[in-house]
Order: C-alpha cells, then sequence, then structure tokens
C-alpha cells in the first residue's frame, strides 16, 4: 500500500473553481469618459503615465481588474456594435493584440 501525502495549498490548490474571463475594451472619442468609465466599474484609475496625469488625458493603454457579479433579479445587459473609422479599428486591434499573444 502506497500512502499519498497532500499538504493543505494542493487541498485548495483542488477545490478552487475557475472562473470565467472576459476582456472588455473602451473605445470612443478623446475626452469622453472612457477612464471615467473604467474608474467607475473597476475602482481603477487607469492614468498612470506621468505625462497622463500631466495633460488630463490617456495616452498609454490602461488596464484595471475589475470583478461582476450576476444579479438573480436583474435583466440580462444587452450587447451593441457600432461602426468606426477603419483607422481607429486597426488601432483597436493593434492594441488588442498584446491580449491574445
Amino acid at each position: 500500500m502506497v500512502e499519498v501525502k497532500t499538504d493543505a495549498k494542493s487541498d485548495a490548490k483542488k477545490n478552487v473553481t475557475k472562473k470565467p474571463e472576459v476582456n472588455i475594451g473602451m473605445v470612443g472619442h478623446v475626452d469622453h469618459g472612457k477612464t471615467t468609465l473604467v474608474k467607475s466599474l473597476s475602482g481603477v484609475w487607469t492614468d498612470q503615465h506621468s505625462e497622463e496625469i500631466k495633460r488630463g488625458i490617456s495616452i498609454r493603454l490602461g488596464y484595471a481588474d475589475a470583478t461582476f457579479r450576476k444579479c438573480p433579479q436583474c435583466p440580462e445587459p444587452d450587447c451593441y456594435t457600432v461602426e468606426a473609422h477603419a483607422l481607429i479599428a486597426a488601432r483597436i486591434l493593434i492594441s488588442c493584440a498584446r491580449f491574445l499573444l
């Protein structure tokens, strides 16, 4: 008979359920509130670079973790897509490519 020893850490890892991950990108015109919306949803102000703080605009791609929980009494959210200029769409794809690597 072989006895396998386990520790509390390995037992805890087995009991962790994997939560679904979703990346949400905020896209819009300059000074239309994207960073403010991210702050409202996540609690994190994503403008961290000194030049962003000085000028009051986003220059680099910002990131914030957030946890969303489903409200049992709330309806399912709707998702909409909107047309975008080709140049904006290209920049979005280039910016998002780093998440796919």
